[in-house]
């Protein structure tokens, strides 16, 4: 579970189980002047080894569900793109965020083919593993 959302004291008032939290801004920097430029791959294969990613598994990726605009939906697809490019494939979008998980009805899935709140799926396009991801 990777916890998209812009603070981390929204992550410390309540995030799903076994969730990191990992944002947007996170993974990228200033290059040469430009700011928000996504890091280094090998910087950001590291900060998402610290946040749990693991090629062999699924990814749940969620930020607040709150209606457009919101940067937040922005950082979860921004995250996931980070993901797809260090060799990770099992990934869904959490359908409606936190709010949606908090459903009467929702639970963790057991498996890869589960479906989340919103009937959201998502699957990347097959690449390459990447020698650093477990």
């Amino acid at each position: 579970m990777l916890d998209t959302r812009g603070g981390y004291k929204d992550y410390f008032r309540g995030h799903l189980p076994t969730a990191h939290h990992i944002n947007f801004d996170t993974l990228r920097g200033t290059d040469h002047a430009v700011p928000v430029q996504y890091l280094p791959e090998d910087l950001n294969k590291a900060l998402l080894v610290r946040a749990g990613a693991d090629k062999d598994r699924l990814h749940i990726v969620y930020a607040t569900g709150e209606a457009l605009p919101n940067d937040e939906i922005l950082s979860a697809t921004m995250v996931v793109h980070v993901l797809e490019k260090a060799g990770i494939q099992n990934i869904r979008i959490l359908d409606g965020g936190l709010p949606a998980w908090k459903q009467p009805g929702s639970s963790p899935p057991r498996n890869t083919s589960a479906t989340l709140p919103g009937n959201s799926r998502r699957k990347a396009t097959p690449k390459s593993p990447s020698p650093q991801m477990k």
